[in-house]
């Protein structure tokens, strides 16, 4: 997961804020489930920029985790919420 979304991502200041304070593991996990949609977004529909990314985008990625426990989706729609 080294695309140019996923390192956009990182840098950005709100994200360096949110890792820093309150429970770290959790937050590490809710990064890397962030990560891991926008590497997801960039390897099949060949998105670049954080911004660039719709609900068509999270649709498909949920479509994806159709197979996943209901509290692992729900961990999953957590993280997207707080990207949003």
């Amino acid at each position: 997961m080294s695309g140019k979304a996923v390192k956009s991502f990182r840098q950005e200041p709100r994200l360096r804020a949110y890792r820093r304070k309150g429970g770290k593991r959790n937050r590490a996990l809710q990064s890397r489930r962030i990560e891991t949609f926008l590497d997801f977004c960039e390897r099949t529909m060949g998105v670049t920029s954080p911004g660039r990314i719709g609900a068509r985008h999270v649709r498909a990625y949920w479509d994806t985790l159709a197979d996943r426990a209901p509290a692992t989706l729900y961990h999953h729609w957590l993280a997207l919420c707080h990207w949003g």
